[in-house]
Parts: structure tokens; sequence; C-alpha cells
């Protein structure tokens, strides 16, 4: 059985077998190779198939949303501190010393 993920043809087939051998490993790394989406995703699908090796039947496309968060319209400003190469932090105007 196929399914597409995000515009790509990915074999359920697959990885239904690699489950069914007891490598879930292997199937998660094989959905998020073949159809290019997040580790999170992938599990996901994959926990789906652990579950019910159907779980997907009657679909023939799935929609995988990657939220971001915009930190611009959040107007949210990140800093890191300046770090030197003797391990101290510059912050302030005041050193640290990192242990």
């Amino acid at each position: 059985m196929n399914i597409s993920i995000n515009n790509t043809v990915l074999d359920l087939q697959v990885a239904n077998a690699l489950i069914a051998k007891g490598e879930t490993l292997n199937a998660i790394k094989y959905i998020r190779e073949e159809a290019q989406i997040g580790l999170k995703e992938a599990k996901d699908i994959a926990d789906n198939l652990v579950n019910d090796p159907g779980f997907y039947s009657g679909q023939s496309e799935i929609e995988i949303q990657h939220p971001r968060f915009d930190f611009e319209a959040e107007n949210t400003k990140i800093s890191k501190p300046k770090r030197r190469k003797n391990g101290h932090i510059i912050q302030g105007g005041q050193s640290k010393t990192i242990l």
C-alpha cells in the first residue's frame, strides 16, 4: 500500500515488513528518509503502524505541518553571551569564569 506524505509517495509495506521483523527503529528511519519529514512525525507514523498495520488503509494522502515559532512576531529578542577562548563569559561588561 502506498501513501503520499507531503507529495512524496511512501510504500507502507516496507515499513510494515520492518516492524513485523521487530525493526521499528529501521522503519522510523525509512519513513523519515523517504518522506523527508522530522523524527517525531516519522515515529508517530511508525507507532500507528505498530498498533495497527492497516491504520492508513483507505487514506491516500497525509499532510504533515511543521509548526514554526516566529520570534519577530512575538517581539522576542534572543541574545547569547559572548564567549572567549580562555573560558570566560563577557556579560554586561563583567567577566565570569566557566568551570
